[in-house]
């Protein structure tokens, strides 16, 4: 599957209404650890500190195991609808902290099977997605990636917003 763009991929209402339902205060977000195995700097060397400090994130999940797992579900039905799933295997939003530097992950897969994944940008900033081809797609809100990710793909953190937030859809 080759890899989409599409920007103002829900009309304005349906996108502020989505992203104001996440990032409202209200919203239950939890942190991880993991984001990725090991953290490079500019360098290019392994860095414990930066592995330290930019190993985490915050998540939320909506969808797994085929079915809802999150009161907020529902606020996900315009963005479902416009990519006409059938099979959906898991959704998730991310929020990455804001870092000093643009700090990127490492190359990952969300699932080994191949399958369809969408990653929608809920605020723009200069994070972006590296595909496994070395295409950085840019952080800019209401702007959809689709691609297979089964394929290595990596994210990033942003250092001029306070966070970067996505939504990741996988289905088959």
């Amino acid at each position: 599957m080759k890899h989409e763009v599409i920007d103002n991929f829900l009309e304005p209402r349906e996108f502020n209404a989505l992203r104001d339902s996440i990032l409202d205060i209200a919203f239950p977000w939890f942190a991880y650890t993991g984001v990725t195995e090991a953290k490079f700097g500019k360098d290019g060397r392994l860095s414990q500190a930066l592995a330290e400090e930019h190993h985490w994130a915050f998540f939320h999940l909506f969808y797994q195991n085929y079915q809802p797992n999150s009161n907020h579900f529902n606020s996900l039905a315009s963005l479902i609808e416009k990519l006409e799933i059938q099979a959906l295997l898991r959704i998730k939003a991310n929020l990455y902290p804001r870092t000093t530097e643009v700090v990127e992950h490492d190359f990952h897969y969300d699932f080994a099977e191949p399958h369809k994944s969408a990653l929608f940008s809920l605020n723009t900033n200069n994070g972006f997605t590296i595909l496994g081809n070395g295409k950085k797609i840019k952080s800019i809100e209401n702007r959809i990636l689709l691609f297979d990710a089964s394929e290595l793909h990596k994210s990033t953190t942003c250092s001029d917003k306070n966070f970067r937030a996505n939504i990741v859809i996988n289905w088959k």
